[in-house]
């Protein structure tokens, strides 16, 4: 008798566990997002409530279906009988998509659906310019991947070369030098020809004849700022820049340039730091070269009487306002050929907010050209903002006038900052 009845209790725990077990059903949510949501067990009879709607950027959440296809939609009085699984579906954004060509052949205006993907337009003509691709900023520092899905509206804007000067004329001028990140290995030379012939000849100072010369070969690039914003357009040339790396700390060196048919330029010079802890340097600001003023040019009288007084000066560094009108390259001239200083001392400056008078959209592309400075700034600002390293001395320059991306530019002086702390 009392194997009979645990055999029965046995009986009743299993068909009452098997009868517990299918009266729970387990509701299962494929939100297709990062957006989670947990399952949710149900006992037979329970009052079904649907979580919080989930969200998922760019697309607007339209409801829950029994199906992938989306041809059932979800009941809430319907009763819930199994298992199932919800799938979310979505309506995914619609972004413009803008194309800037820059005073180029007109591209039409795309519309595109969240995560699909941007149509690579006909590449824009623009005269002989050379269309070099498609940016995702105005600085043309990111080259736009048509095959990354669209997450927001863009402007792309169009990056254009100019073509490189062949031109039978001899001569090479707006000459600077200036020191690279560490000023006691590296140096960088600037300037401007209408050939692509020239090249760079360094010596030693001390090597007379320029018997032990090493022949450097310039990077180049076209030239030219024609827009209507422009109150003197700048003409096109070939901008030189030669970079000087693995040179000798605490040395004289001079260089001359060949300037394409074996005729040479005069001798400029610069030295390298490490020679102690001491850094000497001219500071001038707000000086305004500008077309029809010739009185800027005691700037350089200025520099030549500090010579006298302090002989081992290692640069000159202004901030802003070297000339009086950006966008007129009268003005640039007169400070390139009238500062005769920058043969025997290299040169370094930021913008000020005349060098931005108009100028319009161009005035990176212009300082940079007419200057070799350190090219470690953050993004629109390489060539303009930047840092190097005299002997134990950190120089930080900051363009404090461009609206661009402040809040980019000052998380690069953290890190500039943080990195250079001995």
């Amino acid at each position: 008798m009392k194997k009979f009845f645990s055999f029965l209790l046995l009986c009743i725990i299993l068909v009452l566990g098997g009868c517990h077990k299918d009266k729970q059903f387990v509701i299962t949510f494929e939100t297709y997002s990062d957006y989670v949501i947990e399952e949710i067990i149900l006992e037979k009879g329970d009052e079904f409530n649907l979580p919080p709607d989930p969200t998922r950027p760019g697309y607007d959440f339209l409801g829950w279906y029994y199906d992938e296809n989306y041809t059932d939609p979800f009941d809430p009085y319907k009763e819930i009988n199994g298992d199932i699984i919800l799938y979310a579906k979505w309506n995914p954004h619609t972004y413009l998509i803008n194309f800037n060509t820059h005073g180029g052949s007109e591209i039409e205006s795309q519309r595109v659906l969240r995560d699909d993907f941007v149509e690579k337009p006909a590449d824009p003509t623009k005269g002989d310019l050379i269309f070099a691709g498609w940016y995702l900023e105005a600085g043309l520092i990111t080259r736009y991947d048509f095959n990354e899905p669209v997450t927001r509206p863009l402007t792309l804007h169009a990056k254009w070369d100019v073509p490189l000067l062949e031109l039978e004329e001899y001569e090479a001028y707006y000459i600077v030098t200036s020191p690279g990140e560490d000023a006691s290995k590296s140096f960088t030379i600037s300037y401007h020809i209408k050939n692509n012939k020239s090249s760079v000849e360094l010596s030693l100072a001390s090597d007379e004849n320029y018997e032990n010369k090493k022949v450097v070969q310039p990077e180049t690039y076209g030239f030219e700022a024609l827009e209507e914003s422009l109150e003197v357009p700048f003409e096109r040339r070939n901008v030189c820049k030669v970079r000087l790396n693995d040179l000798k700390p605490n040395t004289k060196y001079k260089y001359r340039i060949n300037q394409g048919n074996g005729t040479y330029t005069d001798d400029y010079y610069f030295t390298t730091s490490g020679g102690d802890d001491t850094t000497s340097f001219i500071f001038m600001t707000d000086v305004h070269f500008y077309d029809g003023y010739d009185g800027a040019e005691i700037s350089d009288e200025v520099i030549k009487a500090g010579l006298q007084i302090q002989p081992n000066l290692d640069f000159i560094f202004t901030t802003g306002d070297m000339v009086d009108t950006g966008g007129n390259s009268i003005d640039w001239d007169k400070m390139l050929t009238k500062t005769t200083s920058f043969k025997n001392l290299p040169y370094l400056g930021l913008p000020g907010n005349h060098e931005l008078y108009e100028i319009g959209k161009g005035i990176n592309q212009v300082f940079r050209a007419y200057f070799p400075f350190p090219e470690n700034g953050y993004r629109e600002y390489r060539g303009v903002s930047y840092y190097f390293v005299h002997n134990d001395t950190l120089f930080i320059s900051l363009d404090t006038n461009s609206s661009y991306d402040v809040g980019g530019q000052v998380a690069w002086l953290e890190e500039v900052l943080k990195n250079n702390q001995s």
